[in-house]
């Protein structure tokens, strides 16, 4: 089917005008054509828009040229062919000029090749044309979006010159477009941190990827003024022609970091207030029903006695109360491990070292587990809250190893450095996918998991769980803390003071032992009371503060005093250590509800001679106080044993402990065993009949001999080690 084809013809001979129709005709054109031969009759057909314009080069009144220039004149693109008689220069001047090709009027065989190419080059021209206004039009919509964008984007080459930059640019960092053009991207940086981003540019480019920054703590924009603000950026790389592009999203986020700082505080207050009920909850525990239950077991305790030498009583009622007891002393154990998960006294005391091994060796025991532990602390390094959430995540770790994991073997470990301290809890358990677990959904599902990152991340840490199936788990935590000088020496490496102290004389009662009870709980110091009614033990007084105890024994003049840690005005240490410097004759023994190293360390140091769990049988007090009061001294076995193992030296008792005390000489071994029994320099020496120089001397030898650092320790080593007491 021939294609339609409207022409105008510039012509005055009408011949001639039809052959040319006819001669487009033969190649395949379906014309139509006007014809005009003045500028008139040109315009009238122009304004028709006809697909083609054939042009004779010379008319009486108009020519080719001026056809031409006119057809251009109006922003048409017609195609334009010349048709004449003769190749004049005036014809290919035409040509120049924009004409689409020439004929000659003896060679018309040219025309319908002629049109054919001209037609197609004008299909490319709109085309191209069209092109062009889609992409112009595109270029305008993408601007429009780049300057509506709410956040800034700066696009910049593979070298980090700036391409583009969109309005919100120039709002963010109030430079304006033509300023940063060319300039390099660390120019929106902070100086301190230019050159340190070019190196980090350099990487990138060498494998470009779509990322979010690694670390928007790090990340700071600097305006034209100077002043920095907290961003967020994300990177999209595009390869094009010219190389490697990178598209930066940049977006203030100042505001944001306010609000999560704001949230932060607010978690932290509420964390505090929870942690505050739970050790409201512990104290009120502790301090009512605890003690209640504690009085209950020294009342039992006391009765019990009383019914062992009584035959009137059925003859298995000693049995019954034998098991009385037995239930009250483990419903005490169960009621400490209580008072441990709710609000975890030993923390405030103690810190967080002491504690988490605390928890560790308690949960090991209770589970079965085979405990490690390994780390160290500072004193000064954390601040409450840290040691709060450490001590929880820790807390929840053990708890889910002994709940989920199956697993024989647990590790706590702490290390701290370069401004970091990290705490993980590890075991060799079943294990679990992790990140799939914190992904199934439901209300409540995984609570533990989840509340262990978002302590972490409040503390302004973060908290890693590695785990898979068959692996076992470890739990990560790590804190910032400040590098700085502890204020006091680490606990360990504090000098142990005395152990114990031996009575020279008494007053009272001939041959009873003046006691006095100080408890801030009455029920607890009428429960001592009454297991403490025997012949040889009498009770002058009682205290139920720190300070009223040091002031009582100013004024009663005490053999011994029952001593409970935990006491308003001034704690049961604080007021051993002053008792001892006011009345140096006057022994105390620690009556307390926690089995600690630490508190066992520090009662050691203040000059306590004792050191008694409120659990312990009435015998046991009695035997204690006869003890002490005859010179000796009687600290729980398993926490002395625990205390020397912290202090290096349960390695030094078990690898040369015997050939440390076959080392000494008879005189230095007799010593030893006065050291072992509280004696001083000046007591020894009255008894051995030698000066104080000279006892002074051979204690020491035997401390250089032994590989200890002091008198206390080489008593104590005397004691494991089963050194014969004369």
């Amino acid at each position: 089917m021939a294609n339609p084809l409207s022409v105008l013809i510039l012509e005055d001979d009408p011949s001639d005008a039809e052959l040319l129709l006819e001669e487009l005709r033969r190649s395949g054109f379906a014309a139509k054509g006007r014809r005009v031969e003045d500028e008139a009759g040109y315009i009238k057909g122009l304004a028709r828009q006809p697909d083609l314009i054939l042009a004779d080069y010379t008319l009486p009144q108009f020519d080719a040229v001026q056809a031409l220039r006119l057809l251009q004149s109006q922003g048409l693109d017609i195609p334009f062919i010349v048709v004449t008689g003769t190749l004049e220069e005036s014809a290919i001047e035409c040509m120049k000029q924009g004409a689409a090709d020439y004929v000659l009027k003896e060679k018309l065989g040219r025309l319908g090749p002629a049109v054919t190419r001209a037609l197609e080059l004008k299909r490319l021209r709109d085309e191209k044309r069209r092109t062009e206004e889609a992409l112009h039009e595109s270029e305008a919509k993408y601007w429009n979006l780049l300057r509506a964008a709410p956040d800034a984007i700066v696009v910049a080459d593979s070298a980090g010159r700036i391409l583009l930059a969109n309005d919100q640019t120039e709002r963010l960092f109030g430079y304006g477009r033509d300023e940063l053009l060319g300039q390099p991207i660390e120019a929106l940086l902070p100086e301190r941190l230019r050159e340190r981003h070019v190196a980090h540019r350099s990487a990138y480019a060498s494998a470009p990827r779509m990322r979010l920054t690694d670390s928007p703590l790090d990340i700071l924009g600097q305006r034209k003024d100077g002043s920095e603000f907290p961003a967020d950026v994300v990177l999209s790389p595009l390869q094009t022609e010219g190389g490697l592009t990178v598209t930066a999203i940049v977006r203030d986020v100042t505001e944001r970091k306010r609000a999560e700082e704001e949230l932060r505080q607010l978690s932290h207050r509420l964390l505090a207030l929870q942690e505050e009920d739970r050790r409201q909850v512990s104290y009120d525990i502790h301090d009512g029903l605890g003690q209640l239950i504690t009085a209950a077991a020294l009342h039992v305790d006391a009765l019990d006695a009383m019914v062992a030498s009584s035959d009137l009583l059925p003859a298995n009622a000693h049995a019954e109360l034998r098991s009385a007891s037995d239930c009250i002393h483990s419903a005490v154990v169960d009621m400490r491990r209580m008072i441990s998960d709710l609000g975890p006294l030993l923390l405030e005391d103690l810190g967080f070292l002491e504690a988490s091994k605390r928890l560790l060796e308690d949960t090991a025991a209770r589970a079965g587990w085979e405990a490690e532990f390994e780390g160290e602390l500072g004193s000064g390094l954390l601040e409450q809250p840290q040691e709060i959430a450490l001590f929880r995540v820790v807390q929840e770790a053990l708890s889910n190893a002994r709940k989920h994991s199956g697993t024989r073997k647990v590790r706590l470990t702490v290390q701290h450095g370069s401004g970091t301290l990290r705490v993980a809890v590890q075991d060799w358990g079943s294990g679990f996918d992790a990140e799939n677990v914190l992904r199934q959904p439901g209300e409540g599902h995984h609570i533990g998991l989840v509340s262990m990152r978002e302590r972490a991340a409040l503390t302004g840490g973060e908290c890693i769980i590695d785990s898979s199936p068959g692996q076992g788990t470890t739990v990560t935590i790590s804190v910032p803390i400040a590098e700085r000088t502890a204020s006091a020496a680490s606990p360990a490496s504090k000098e142990l003071v005395t152990m114990t102290e031996r009575k020279s004389n008494g007053s009272g009662t001939a041959g009873k032992i003046r006691v006095l009870i100080a408890d801030d709980h009455a029920m607890v110091r009428d429960g001592l009371r009454s297991i403490l009614s025997v012949d040889d033990i009498e009770i002058v007084g009682e205290a139920g503060t720190g300070a009223e105890a040091v002031e009582a024994v100013q004024t009663l003049e005490p053999d011994l005093v029952l001593m409970d840690i935990r006491m308003p005005d001034m704690d049961g240490l604080a007021a051993t250590e002053a008792i001892k410097q006011c009345s140096p004759d006057t022994s105390v023994i620690v009556v307390t509800s926690y089995e600690s190293k630490e508190y066992l360390r520090r009662a050691i140091e203040a000059g306590a001679a004792g050191y008694l769990l409120k659990g312990t049988p009435r015998e046991g007090f009695i035997t204690a106080i006869r003890a002490v009061r005859s010179g000796g001294s009687l600290i729980d076995a398993r926490l002395l044993g625990e205390l020397l193992h912290d202090m290096g030296l349960a390695e030094k008792f078990e690898n040369a402990a015997l050939d440390s005390l076959q080392s000494l000489s008879p005189r230095e071994r007799e010593v030893l065993a006065l050291l072992v029994e509280g004696l001083t320099n000046k007591e020894i020496a009255q008894q051995m009949h030698y000066s104080v120089g000279t006892v002074k001397n051979v204690v020491q030898r035997v401390i250089e001999k032994l590989g200890v650092s002091d008198r206390t320790q080489a008593a104590v080593y005397a004691v494991r080690s089963g050194l014969p007491m004369q």
